[in-house]
């Protein structure tokens, strides 16, 4: 039978989506490259692909995201008449009436040659399990919503089954996302799958199967599987390393290991580890306490808005910790992790969140009841350093002594 795709486009896509390590992602990248650039219809759906960030292709590979690009590569791989583009396109919301009218193919036509190949080709078993999943199939009716979660319906999903079975068992994991979401409901086959995929040496899997562990509780086994991950270059991992070192799960408690492997997720630039490695390097817990180093890790992961990180770098400021004395900036950060306290859960961000919370909380009070960031509010003021004293935090508790109530029901000073 003749392959689905030629040879320079087949050898790099297989480098890219069954290969994990960067220089054979790398080099599928330059194949596409020059099969695109040499007339290939099928290779710019493919680098499309590459630009579409996750899922469609891993954090671990390094490649950057830049849907513009992706967009234009799509449609001029339509043009040229590739069909899987066609059903690319139509699952990224892409089929736009202006691209349809230049299509050669109609949508119908497309989907019948990427079935044809679908009995032999991994990539082609996939689209059309995905576009069953989706309800993006012709009978569905065109272009329609695009539903960001595989639908549920038995008929859809015995029909897909097959397709992304047939993926899977050629290498192609991204299959097994699929097959996932499929199987909700039998936690058995859902760990089948997860560890099927992890054996492979996929960091994005065995990352998967760390949670999955943690999930049930084998939280030594999650820590194996989650160092893995992070060797081989799965983003995040070693922040989920550090989590379980810093609460002692899995493995004694080690703040320094915890620190270590929170540094090496922060210089991958993953937020929630850089918070992680700013509170740690406050308090001097794990590594040597420095308020200068401690902003610095605190301002990146402020910068993604996570709260306590927010919150902190405000009593930096507060305090002048580190950085420039300022109230103005200690006031609009503190702020942020007041708001965000009132709205979400926060307490397990943070194995110092309710020593964290209280500081914050007391730091926002003073400047509500001196009157440093704006007119003075003693109410408000007392309020904050009632909530800071529930949290135990000392200084709160010593300065609501300094505040009373006239007899019109109204806050003084003592």
């Amino acid at each position: 039978m003749e392959k689905a795709f030629s040879d320079k486009t087949d050898a790099g896509i297989r480098l890219i989506w069954m290969r994990f390590d960067s220089e054979s992602i790398r080099e599928g990248v330059r194949l596409l490259h020059e099969a695109s650039d040499a007339g290939d219809p099928d290779a710019p759906c493919f680098l499309a692909r590459t630009r579409m960030g996750d899922p469609y292709i891993r954090d671990y590979a390094g490649q950057e995201a830049d849907f513009r690009e992706a967009a234009s590569l799509l449609r001029e791989s339509i043009r040229r008449g590739s069909a899987c583009a066609v059903l690319v396109a139509r699952r990224c919301g892409l089929l736009t009436p202006s691209v349809r009218r230049d299509m050669p193919l109609s949508f119908k036509q497309a989907w019948d040659a990427v079935l044809a190949r679908a009995s032999e080709d991994p990539f082609c078993q996939y689209f059309i399990g995905s576009a069953l999943c989706y309800g993006d199939a012709p009978e569905h009716g065109g272009p329609a919503p695009h539903p960001s979660s595989p639908e549920t319906d038995a008929g859809n999903a015995l029909r897909a089954i097959p397709y992304l079975e047939k993926a899977l068992d050629a290498g192609l994991l991204d299959a097994g996302d699929l097959l996932y979401s499929l199987h909700a409901g039998n936690r058995e086959r859902q760990r089948t799958i997860v560890r099927r995929c992890a054996a492979t040496g996929s960091p994005y899997w065995e990352a998967r199967c760390g949670s999955l562990c943690y999930e049930d509780g084998r939280d030594a086994e999650a820590l194996r599987w989650f160092e893995k991950a992070a060797r081989h270059g799965q983003i995040g991992s070693w922040y989920d390393v550090g989590l379980l070192y810093e609460r002692g799960l899995g493995a004694p408690k080690d703040l320094s290991k915890a620190a270590e492997a929170y540094r090496k997720s922060a210089e991958q630039g993953f937020s929630d580890a850089q918070q992680a490695l700013g509170i740690l390097t406050f308090f001097g817990r794990g590594v040597p306490r420095d308020p200068a180093r401690a902003a610095y890790w605190l301002r990146e992961a402020a910068a993604a808005d996570l709260p306590l990180a927010c919150g902190l770098l405000g009593l930096c400021f507060l305090r002048g910790f580190g950085v420039q004395q300022d109230d103005g900036e200690a006031f609009a950060l503190l702020t942020r992790f007041a708001d965000a306290r009132n709205e979400e859960d926060l307490s397990d961000e943070s194995g110092f969140f309710t020593e964290l919370a209280g500081m914050l909380l007391n730091g926002l009070g003073e400047l509500y009841a001196e009157g440093r960031a704006g007119p003075e509010n003693l109410k408000e003021g007392v309020a904050l350093f009632q909530e800071a004293a529930a949290f135990g935090d000392a200084d709160a508790r010593r300065a609501l002594v300094r505040f009373k109530k006239n007899w019109l029901g109204k806050w003084v000073r003592v």
